[in-house]
């Protein structure tokens, strides 16, 4: 399952939350700013909820991006 909340992801992003969905321990996503990084993040962290029953997810982000993820 991909899944990003409202927003559907380029197929490089799919790639991301694939790879993170799978990873055990940590995953780090970094690229160049407005390439989706929240989007896949979002998409991890649901995933990981829906198909890992994660309980918990730590995210590190600027804090500039706290209100993307809020909405």
């Amino acid at each position: 399952m991909l899944f990003n909340g409202k927003n559907p992801l380029f197929d490089y992003q799919k790639h991301g939350v694939r790879c993170g969905t799978v990873a055990q321990g940590g995953f780090l996503i970094a690229d160049e700013m407005g390439l989706g990084k929240t989007g896949q993040g979002i998409g991890i962290a649901l995933n990981k909820k829906i198909l890992n029953h994660a309980r918990q997810c730590l995210i590190v982000c600027p804090a500039c991006v706290k209100y993307n993820w809020l909405n």
